[in-house]
Formats: structure tokens, C-alpha cells, sequence
């Protein structure tokens, strides 16, 4: 009686087939900026008024959404996304009461 046991790739087996080239992938790149100020003004010795104001931009580059659209790829449905990219300026006014 024999029981066979093995363990790894069997050396007879076709090599599994790669949907990727061997060479490196793109990079992914995210830039962001942000840039803030705040300020406050103080109505007496107990209450003051807070002020500020953010811009901040993002920007990235994907090679796996950027350029592919719903149908770009044969047997993959993608939804035609593109990577996020936004511009934001925020504004933002407080009042502040000391006790």
C-alpha cells in the first residue's frame, strides 16, 4: 500500500499563465496642498469671535481608473471612474464664551 503525498508545484504541470507582464506597474502619485489661517477677535474679556478659511487641493494619478472606460477592458466592467481629484476652500466662523 502506497500513499502519495506531495507538496509545491507538481513538476509536471503547465506553468500558470500571468495577466501582467513581468515589467513594474506605474506608480501611483497623490498631491496635496493645504494651506490655512485663523484668527480671532475678542469682543470683551470673555467672548471672542474665531475666523478661519482652508484651501486645500488634491491631484492623483491612477493607471488602474484614469483613461479606462466602461468598456475598455474586454470581460471587465468597470464604471468609467476616473481618480479623485478636488479643490476645497472651507470657511469656517465660531464665537468662544469664557466662564
Amino acid at each position: 500500500m502506497a500513499v502519495p503525498v506531495s507538496h509545491g508545484p507538481d513538476p509536471g504541470a503547465e506553468a500558470p499563465r500571468r495577466s501582467l507582464p513581468d515589467e513594474q506597474l506605474p506608480d501611483l502619485v497623490s498631491r496635496i496642498h493645504s494651506l490655512g489661517i485663523n484668527g480671532r477677535y475678542h469682543l470683551d474679556v470673555q467672548t471672542a469671535i474665531n475666523f478661519g478659511y482652508r484651501f486645500e487641493t488634491l491631484s492623483t494619478d491612477d493607471f488602474a481608473l484614469d483613461g479606462v472606460g466602461v468598456d475598455t477592458i474586454d470581460q471587465v466592467l468597470s464604471l468609467g471612474e476616473s481618480s479623485p481629484d478636488y479643490v476645497a476652500h472651507v470657511f469656517q466662523v465660531s464665537l468662544s464664551y469664557r466662564f
